[in-house]
This record gives C-alpha cells, structure tokens and sequence, in this order.
C-alpha cells in the first residue's frame, strides 16, 4: 500500500497577469465616451426640435418645393447625418449587431414592413381620432372648431408641390425611405445601442432595450415639433411602435421600411385629401 502523497498546494496566478475580476460594465467603453455620443445623437433631433417650436402658420414649408431643391437638402441632411453617427460609432465601439443591421428573413422583411405600416397608421389614427373626441367631449369644441388639433403635415411639405409627379417620386422614394426610413432608424438603433451600454442595469440584458424605447421615442417626438403638439404625440408614439419591430425583429430593416411605408403612403395622399377634403389641412 503506498503511503498518502503531501497535498499539492494550488498553483497561484502570475503576479505579472492582471486577473480579470468582472466585466466592464460599459463594454469596455468609458462612460464619458458613452455621454458625449448620446449627447451629439441627443443633439440632432434637439435643435430641430428647439427650431420647429419657433414656427408660425405664415412659414413656409421646411422641405423645398422642387425637385432639386429637396435633392440638395436631402443630400445635406445625409451628410450631416453621416459624420455625426460616425464619430457616435467610433466613440461608442459600436458593431455592426448592436446596431441590428443585419438583414435576417430573406424578402419577407419587405411585406413584413408593408403590413406594419398599415398597423402602425391604423394604431397612430386611432390615437389622433380618441383624442380629438375626447377633447371635444372635455372642451364642447364644435367639429369645425377641431381643425387645429392634428398633425401638422404642411409645415413639413407644400402639398401643391406633390402633385409635381417627379416631386413626388422624390418624396416617395428618397424621402420616404432614405431620408426618414434609414436615417432615423439608424438613428434609434444607434441611442438604443448607446443607452444600453451606459446605463447597462436600466436599459441593457433582455428588457432593457423596450424601456429605452420611451425617452427614445420622446426624443423622436419632440424632433417633429414642427407638426404641432398633436404632431409630436403621434410621432413619439409611431416611435414606440418603430422601436417595436425593430427590437421583435432583432434587425432595423424591417422598421426601416415600415417608416418608409408610412411616410410615403402619407405623402401619395396629401393630394387627395387638399383636394376633396380641404378642411382636413387647414384649407
């Protein structure tokens, strides 16, 4: 029988080797890199939004009536945007995950995005129509009193320069999914992403990112101040829905195009209803 052999002490860790006690809880991001990214993505819609606040009724419309004039601005807001979400990128370390810009489901992303787009314009007018009866029944307004109290879609387009047909396809393709679909999409993907990264107990792990969706959507609203105060609700809440698929389906496409739907559906009709409903837009 062999007698017991002497325990072997356990090995200790190189003192050279600094032993990882835990995760960084940003990711490895300093916080005030967090900050200064949120801040400028912040900023973008803020001072639209500080801007729009200042509009009357008498201003003309914020998008240009010709062609070639939103072309110009279209390309200046791309570009602007561009630098500002790449420095937030680059101050985030954000990849390409965290900010859902992988293409998943084949084409079903594309009828994916026209049905939400339905569901989103039949859950936004339901909003707008319960608060304009339920105004009416807290104020006695009269029905031609409540013309006021919807979005205001003419500050941001003059409707008489829709029925240009190469304006509209303009409006309908660029506009409508590459200026507001992917730029602002990009836009959310980008806070959601930044917000769970700095605030990692609020906003990150399984739920968090739908929590994020409400001071997102806020600020997502408060950038279309344009459109007035019933403006700014419905936006904030096409924001919530938007942020939604977004998250349900783990990639921006499909929110990209449910935005670029509604937009576009938004400006088709602007011309139909100026001409047989004049009321509806202030005429």
């Amino acid at each position: 029988m062999n007698p017991p052999s002497d325990p072997v002490p356990p090995r200790m860790p190189d003192a050279t080797l600094s032993p990882v006690l835990s995760p960084s809880p940003h990711h490895g991001v300093g916080l005030a890199r967090l900050a200064v990214a949120l801040g400028i993505l912040a900023l973008y819609v803020l001072v639209p939004a500080i801007l729009g606040a200042g509009r009357t009724t008498h201003d003309s419309a914020i998008l240009p009536p010709t062609v070639r004039g939103v072309l110009l601005l279209s390309a200046w807001e791309l570009t602007l945007f561009t630098i500002a979400f790449a420095v937030c990128v680059l101050l985030g370390r954000l990849r390409l995950d965290e900010l859902l810009l992988r293409w998943r489901g084949g084409w079903w992303p594309l009828p994916r995005g026209l049905a939400w787009s339905i569901a989103l314009r039949f859950g936004v007018g339901l909003f707008l129509v319960g608060s304009l009866l339920l105004w009416r029944f807290l104020s006695g307004s009269a029905p031609e009193s409540l013309g006021g109290l919807r979005p205001q879609i003419e500050s941001m387009v003059d409707v008489s320069a829709l029925r240009n047909p190469w304006y509209l396809a303009v409006m309908l393709t660029i506009v409508s999914f590459v200026l507001a679909g992917f730029r602002e999409e990009l836009w959310r993907a980008g806070m959601l992403a930044l917000l769970a990264k700095a605030l990692p107990r609020a906003f990150g792990g399984r739920f968090g990112p739908w929590l994020a969706l409400i001071p997102v959507a806020l600020l997502f609203g408060l950038g279309h101040t344009a459109q007035g105060p019933v403006g700014v609700a419905a936006t904030t809440l096409l924001g919530i829905g938007l942020g939604a698929i977004m998250l349900f389906h783990r990639s921006i496409w499909d929110a990209v195009l449910a935005h670029g739907f509604f937009n576009a559906t938004t400006f088709a009709l602007l011309p139909l209803l100026a001409e047989h409903f004049p009321e509806l837009l202030g005429g």
